[in-house]
């Protein structure tokens, strides 16, 4: 009986040690589960972190870039897209701005050659009521009459004289026609690369 007792004890010391072993590994594997859980989510924190500075970063370089150049927000954005696209970068129109704002000022002096040269184009100076337009319509439109303008070394001659040196850069997206540049201007909020005002003053 004492025996019998001795087996029961130690059959049921037995039977505690084994499921206190796999109680063991069910707390280690929840443990690692959690862990795997906690670097997870700091992982995620971290790479949700580098996306919203990344997203400021952007919005803030819209807003100074823009002024820099003398576009609008949106102007700067589409225009960053449309030069992308043919290897010429956005920054390098700030060059291009300045000397076309002192082609105007040339032609609304007076100045025969660069009279011409916007006449040439089909480019009035000249809003409806009689003031110069803003840079930002001006280099549009220009952009567009040089991209449309049939005879290639004329078209050269004019950029570079109405454009300046980056007119070199910027012949690809010259050379691919007024009808593609709209195209890509499209296509730039079509695929949500255009911020508004107010995600760019967030992000500012």
């Amino acid at each position: 009986v004492a025996l019998e007792g001795a087996d029961k004890v130690g059959s049921q010391l037995s039977d505690i040690d084994r499921k206190g072993k796999n109680s063991s590994k069910v707390f280690d594997a929840i443990g690692k589960a959690s862990k795997a859980a906690a670097i997870g989510i700091g992982a995620m924190a971290t790479s949700l972190g580098v996306m919203v500075t990344k997203a400021a970063q952007a919005g803030d370089r819209v807003d100074k870039m823009s002024q820099k150049i003398g576009m609008s927000r949106k102007a700067y954005q589409e225009w960053d897209y449309i030069l992308s696209q043919s290897g010429a970068s956005v920054d390098g129109l700030q060059m291009s701005m300045k000397t076309l704002a002192t082609q105007v000022e040339s032609a609304s002096r007076g100045n025969e050659t660069s009279i011409q040269t916007f006449k040439k184009l089909g480019i009035s100076i000249y809003d409806v009521n009689g003031q110069v337009k803003d840079q930002e319509t001006l280099f549009n439109e220009t952009f567009s009459a040089l991209a449309s303008y049939g005879n290639e070394t004329e078209r050269t001659a004019m950029a570079s004289t109405l454009l300046g040196r980056s007119a070199t850069e910027l012949a690809p997206a010259l050379n691919s026609g007024a009808e593609s540049i709209e195209a890509l201007r499209d296509r730039a909020h079509e695929l949500g690369l255009v911020l508004g005002d107010d995600v760019v003053d967030a992000s500012v």
